[in-house]
């Protein structure tokens, strides 16, 4: 499960313990468990003791709000890095926008790129940003959309000449 949520850490474990990959990769996979189930960080220590009790040593440093936040902020860069990666491999996307409001009923835009699985030839949807909007018109979710594929590395000029719809 590890490789799926945080592909880089095979790399990355070639250069500490093996005690401690065995808790980064809990603490990762932990992490992730929570920020996807929507739960709240307060259900982040108790994963890890229930991970304990099974057998995994998680260690005790980072078991707290702190911790968690810290987790996700490296699976947020490289779940950033590994989408630029897939950006950069596309010879040709569609970009999908759709229009809402946040809770507070501020306008946002979610950008998602729709392109080819290369592996199966299936159509897939990679989800980029939702950007807040001073107004939602047409001009302003364009600058959205170019500014978030800019985040992703990929240019203005790069994007006119990929994108086919």
């Amino acid at each position: 499960m590890i490789a799926s949520v945080c592909p880089d850490i095979s790399t990355f474990g070639s250069r500490i313990s093996k005690s401690l990959k065995a808790q980064l990769s809990a603490k990762i996979v932990c992490a992730n468990f929570v920020a996807t189930e929507g739960m709240s960080d307060t259900k982040y220590k108790p994963i890890l003791d229930s991970y304990e009790k099974l057998g995994v040593n998680v260690g005790e440093t980072h078991r707290n709000s702190k911790g968690l936040s810290i987790f996700n902020a490296v699976h947020a860069d490289l779940i950033l890095e590994q989408t630029i990666k897939e950006l950069e491999d596309e010879r040709f996307f569609g970009r999908q926008g759709d229009g809402s409001h946040d809770k507070a009923r501020k306008p946002q835009e979610a950008t998602n790129i729709r392109a080819v699985d290369k592996s199966t030839g299936r159509p897939k949807i990679i989800g980029l940003e939702f950007s807040k909007l001073r107004h939602q018109d047409a001009c302003t979710t364009r600058d959205a959309m170019f500014s978030t594929l800019q985040k992703h590395r990929v240019s203005k000029a790069v994007a006119e000449k990929k994108m086919v719809s």
